[in-house]
């Protein structure tokens, strides 16, 4: 992995930590998802900074578990928590193309 890619990775992980406390220490959500955020979303296109492989369950919300508004992750949902080669290869895709930078 390169320095620059490293750098990034450290910066994706330390934001996804970052959210978590906040989301652990609050009783809302901090992510942005005002119609500003939408039309920009749509218009501008998204910028993820991580992708996160998460378990299809209603209680867990990947967006609200790390603070991320609209256009912030790439998740993937996954049944049973198993997770298969398309998953992976639309994970590593993500991150390959530099769609996102940090992959969880």
């Amino acid at each position: 992995m390169k320095n620059k890619d490293q750098v990034l990775c450290k910066m994706s992980f330390e934001r996804l930590q970052k959210g978590n406390e906040l989301f652990v220490t609050s009783n809302c959500s901090m992510g942005d998802i005002s119609i500003e955020k939408r039309k920009s979303t749509f218009i501008k296109g998204q910028k993820p900074y991580a992708v996160i492989i998460s378990y299809s369950d209603s209680k867990v919300m990947p967006e609200s578990i790390f603070s991320a508004g609209i256009g912030e992750l790439f998740v993937i949902r996954v049944v049973g928590n198993v997770v298969d080669t398309a998953e992976v290869k639309g994970a590593i895709y993500f991150v390959d193309t530099g769609k996102v930078e940090f992959m969880n």
